[in-house]
């Protein structure tokens, strides 16, 4: 891991402190020359390992790719996948390889995927296509099944899914500067809707950070959440597992179940249903 610039600096004042004939050196001035030839040094330097370290993490993904069976290989192969509604796509095995006879980039629809493996040898493939995401339709889920077959390991199960997206709920006040009444609900809106995305495929929602979105929206200046809650959508509404209820926090965080979400779609509890704004 890179060295920041401080902490080089440190090092090469602790190595001029071990050489008596640098004792002269001693001047408090910060422009003196050997001080700035130090800051200098340490700055190349710290570039130099930031490069090392893209370098080394990009070796290790290709080394994991690299290794068959292993998770990354696997979402590797999800991503190849390819699909034609009109020109069924087959994987043969082609030099010792199991690929596609005519790799076409057009067809493969898969934009999601995240592999969860199991010590049970139960692999966990969830996926999603488009941007934004979306559920395969029931053909394209049966054909990536099929694929997942033909390149899985024996001894192994792969369940393959996806899901339609999570729903989330937030009952809020916004307190904002008058001056932003025209643009301020849709800016809002725009910014929740943002952080949906920039989620992480299979990861968690946090609070804090949907908090910190709207915060950073021009004309916001405070946010009292009341009620937020998270469903699958074959969850019903009323089932919804609330984060916040009556303003009282019960989960922080929470892992999303189809891997990715936006606002909650039941009449009357919208994201313009639900948020109220103050100007103040």
């Amino acid at each position: 891991m890179a060295r920041d610039i401080p902490t080089i600096i440190s090092e090469l004042d602790a190595a001029q402190a071990d050489k008596l004939e640098l004792a002269p050196l001693n001047s408090p001035s910060k422009t003196a020359i050997y001080t700035l030839w130090k800051g200098i040094v340490a700055i190349v330097i710290n570039y130099m390992e930031q490069l090392w370290d893209l370098f080394r993490n990009e070796l290790e993904v290709t080394i994991s790719k690299g290794k068959v069976g292993s998770s990354l290989w696997v979402q590797d192969m999800i991503f190849k996948f390819q699909y034609s509604a009109t020109n069924v796509q087959v994987v043969q095995v082609v030099n010792y390889a199991v690929t596609y006879y005519i790799i076409n980039p057009i067809l493969r629809i898969i934009t999601r995927c995240s592999v969860t493996t199991a010590g049970n040898k139960i692999v966990s493939i969830k996926v999603a296509k488009l941007e934004p995401p979306q559920a395969l339709t029931v053909p394209e889920l049966t054909s990536l099944c099929g694929y997942v077959e033909k390149i899985g390991f024996a001894g192994v199960q792969y369940e393959v899914n996806s899901y339609p997206p999570d729903l989330f709920y937030l009952k809020a006040t916004i307190y904002y500067d008058g001056q932003y009444f025209s643009v301020i609900e849709s800016t809002v809106i725009a910014a929740i809707t943002s952080y949906f995305a920039s989620l992480k495929f299979d990861g968690t929602l946090q609070l804090l950070t949907i908090e910190d979105f709207i915060q950073k929206v021009d004309g916001v200046k405070d946010i009292v959440i009341e009620d937020a809650a998270i469903r699958a959508d074959s969850i019903s509404f009323a089932n919804a597992t609330y984060l916040v209820k009556d303003s009282k926090t019960f989960f922080p965080t929470y892992p999303t179940f189809a891997g990715y979400v936006i606002p909650e779609t039941t009449v009357g509890y919208t994201l313009v249903d639900q948020l109220t704004f103050v100007a103040k």
